[in-house]
């Protein structure tokens, strides 16, 4: 860069490529990271390692879980229940050889917990006999070897989104035969229910 004669001098461009070559190359990321924050909405088990915090509730939710027929995860809206058992209390489960099933009702119940149950086409036998969910699930934990937990998220839609159910049926129905903890297999099979605590009173 210093001879005086210009046409021994390098370009700008030979200078730079010069230079760069000297220097410690710089990792690029190939793709931008991604954002730990899904903003409002719910953690699924997929962001496990990005959920952080609340490590007493989950020791108390798994103890409750291993011990107790049915748990309930009750609270406001927006407060993250459902990002708590998706994120924290599954993939903990999983770990351990736990089988987890989890249903949102939507306006069909019935058919939604028979088609996550593996059997789509006993949705009315179901809704007739309650008893029958703990029969299945006691079918998907022999299957499995080891234990099975059914989590019902947003359990409020069973009044809200009842449709053709209807809220009076499920009186009867989903909901009551996982509150009748003594049907349920205590040794192979849980319930879990996700709700809103102002729902409650329709239950």
């Amino acid at each position: 860069c210093l001879v005086r004669a210009a046409e021994r001098r390098p370009s700008a461009e030979d200078v730079v490529r010069r230079l760069t070559a000297l220097l410690e190359p710089v990792a690029r990321p190939d793709a931008e990271p991604e954002c730990p924050f899904p903003g409002l909405t719910a953690f699924t088990s997929g962001d496990r390692a990005n959920y952080f915090g609340r490590g007493a509730e989950l020791d108390a939710a798994l103890e409750a879980v291993r011990t107790r027929p049915l748990v309930p995860v009750v609270g406001a809206s927006g407060v993250g229940k459902s990002s708590f058992v998706s994120a924290a209390v599954v993939p903990r489960l999983e770990e351990s050889g736990w089988t987890v099933v989890t249903c949102r009702p939507g306006n069909a119940p019935f058919a939604t917990l028979a088609a996550v149950l593996g059997c789509p086409e006993e949705a009315d036998e179901l809704r007739a006999t309650p008893s029958r969910v703990a029969l299945a699930l006691a079918a998907v934990a022999a299957r499995s070897g080891g234990r099975v937990l059914l989590f019902i998220d947003q359990a409020e839609e069973c009044w809200t989104l009842a449709g053709a159910d209807g809220p009076s049926t499920l009186a009867d129905g989903e909901l009551q035969a996982l509150l009748h903890g003594d049907r349920l297999d205590q040794r192979h099979v849980h319930g879990g229910v996700v709700a809103r605590h102002d729902h409650l009173g329709a239950a």
